[in-house]
């Protein structure tokens, strides 16, 4: 069996060279990879190959880093006799070195294979990525981002390294995140976009007339649809209203208008057309209901029904009998809301805009709270970030958590200057802090409560802002695998 010595140049400048060296193995004829002629001018950091084997089986492989603890393994998927497979992974402006394994059906190792898959540089700008803290381990921790300048969605690891992107045309700025089967989902505020890790554009989902604006959130649901956070153009306001879109026929098949079921509460932001400013929606599928984030005054809990059950919030401008939760805290312009329904916690990041009123000492945090519905009661469990008040991000912003206890924090707009005054004027002048150091930052806890990384991210705009990060979330590159 002829080994392959192949590159192809990209017509964007990408190089892509698969160097195939001597085969490893107990049986030389057992397997060989290949690099195929196709190269993907959208997903550059992706590359496909082809396994030739005498058999059907199994394989592995290793994208190593360029330190040990930025090795990214596969796990063991099946392979016909010739098949395609798509590394995922790679740096730019690298020879990367990938390792191959193929095992037999029964899991038997028969042989290994190394190759090289060079890459050019990276064909979008990349903030600049300041290394404060960064636990090394055995292995890449990645997660999934689009700093605000480029917009663009990309993978980095625990180092700031980037290993997977979208050379996308317009922005994938809001609802970031991944989903259950493994694939990527976000908006350019028209639609959504599902695409693949592998680099594919799988599907894309247009709420019809007269939703519009998918402003800030999408979330998944455990059937698979989609809650998206629109404006409706038959109301007078704007950021009040959750569709649930069927993934399969892309259509709405429920609309929750949050002007019927939320009083509204002008004490923190006086704003009588974005009277609520959703920022983030969840689901707790025990019983069916929206638990919501609205920036002007705290966080809501709505049945299926569009039934108000709960608020958590200062009591301060709510009338009485409004079902208000007794919160040992409160949560102030918070974002990013997200349930753990197997802890029955939640999760989210409490910006502190306006916190009690005033402007006076700002800080925000990550904060893991529950609520006790029978005694209609809220306790924070634990708080996340307090040691960094330089680190006050007013707008934007999130918490992510992940299986292992670990909790990532993200700072997401230290470059702006938010002077909060009163409930007529929370910006305070002018937004803009001067040629900021940075705009972002990243904190990664681990379940014992010790920092693991802690990242800034500097990048700003023809103005002098650093408009920061809106999203940053774990990412599994072999989700659909595992």
């Amino acid at each position: 069996m002829r080994l392959i010595h192949s590159s192809v140049l990209l017509s964007l400048g990408v190089l892509v060279a698969c160097d195939a060296y001597p085969i490893l193995s107990v049986d030389p004829e057992t397997f060989e990879v290949r690099q195929t002629a196709t190269a993907n001018a959208m997903f550059p950091l992706v590359q496909e190959l082809e396994v030739i084997a005498s058999s059907p089986g199994q394989l592995a492989y290793t994208v190593h880093g360029k330190v040990a603890a930025g090795d990214i393994h596969s796990p063991l998927f099946t392979v016909s006799k010739t098949d395609v497979f798509t590394v995922i992974g790679l740096y730019p402006d690298h020879d990367n070195h990938v390792t191959v394994e193929y095992y037999s059906e029964d899991g038997e190792l028969h042989g290994s294979q190394e190759i090289t898959i060079s890459r050019g540089v990276s064909l979008i700008e990349m903030p600049a990525i300041e290394i404060v803290e960064s636990v090394k381990g055995d292995r890449a921790r990645l997660f999934l981002t689009a700093h605000r300048v480029v917009g663009k969605p990309v993978v980095i690891d625990q180092f700031g390294d980037l290993r997977w992107y979208m050379d996308l045309a317009g922005s994938a700025g809001k609802g970031l995140q991944q989903a259950r089967n493994g694939n990527i989902l976000f908006t350019d505020s028209e639609q959504v976009f599902e695409v693949s890790l592998t680099g594919e554009i799988l599907r894309t989902y247009r709420p019809p007339s007269p939703y519009i604006g998918i402003h800030h959130d999408i979330h998944e649901t455990d059937s698979g649809d989609l809650l998206l956070t629109v404006s409706s153009e038959d109301l007078p306001t704007l950021e009040d209203v959750i569709v649930l879109m069927d993934r399969d026929l892309a259509q709405v098949t429920r609309v929750w208008d949050l002007g019927v079921s939320i009083p509204r509460n002008y004490q923190l932001i006086k704003d009588t057309v974005d009277w609520l400013h959703v920022n983030a929606v969840t689901f707790d599928e025990r019983d069916q209901s929206l638990v919501i984030s609205g920036q002007r005054r705290g966080l809501y809990k709505v049945s299926w029904d569009n039934e108000l059950m709960w608020i958590l919030s200062d009591a301060q401008g709510f009338d009485s009998g409004v079902p208000l939760l007794t919160a040992d805290q409160a949560f102030w312009g918070q974002h990013d809301i997200q349930i753990d329904e197997e802890n029955n916690v939640y999760y989210v990041f409490d910006n502190g805009l306006g916190r009690n009123y005033t402007g006076a000492n700002p800080f925000s945090r990550g904060v893991k709270f529950s609520v006790d519905e029978q005694a209609m009661t809220s306790t924070v469990l634990d708080e996340y970030g307090t040691a960094y008040p330089e680190y006050f991000s007013p707008i934007i912003s999130g918490i992510d958590y992940d299986s292992g206890g670990g909790v990532l924090l993200n700072f997401g707009s230290i470059g702006y200057d938010f002077n909060y005054v009163d409930s007529l004027d929370f910006l305070g002048g002018s937004i803009i802090k001067p040629d900021p150091e940075y705009g972002a930052a990243w904190v990664e806890y681990n379940a014992a409560g010790a920092v693991v990384m802690h990242l800034r991210f500097s990048q700003q705009l023809g103005n002098g802002l650093d408009p920061g990060i809106y999203r940053a979330r774990y990412v599994d590159l072999f989700k659909p695998l595992r």
